[in-house]
């Protein structure tokens, strides 16, 4: 009916004729008619939070952190600062 509305009164005696002839079978019905929608979601891991943990710590030793130096300590001048122009 949800993709015949012009057709609906029709599919809707087509069903009732349907339950009638098999004596509301179910599994004679589904023969003619999806009577189930299954759903087949994937499962998620049952371990997934410790194995998401050492996907990330691998990453991380692939990009050794650095300490952070202090502006101006390596001798070049901080990004941004911008010397004073005689006018």
């Amino acid at each position: 009916m949800k993709h015949f509305p012009h057709d609906a009164l029709n599919k809707l005696e087509e069903v009732s004729h349907l339950t009638k002839a098999t004596g509301g079978d179910k599994k004679e019905m589904g023969r003619f008619l999806k009577m189930e929608v299954e759903k087949k979601y994937a499962k998620p891991m049952a371990d997934q939070k410790t194995y998401s943990a050492e996907q990330i710590e691998r990453g991380r030793s692939m990009f050794p952190k650095e300490e952070a130096k202090q502006e101006g300590e390596d001798g070049v001048a901080p990004i941004g600062l911008l010397q004073d122009f005689p006018s």
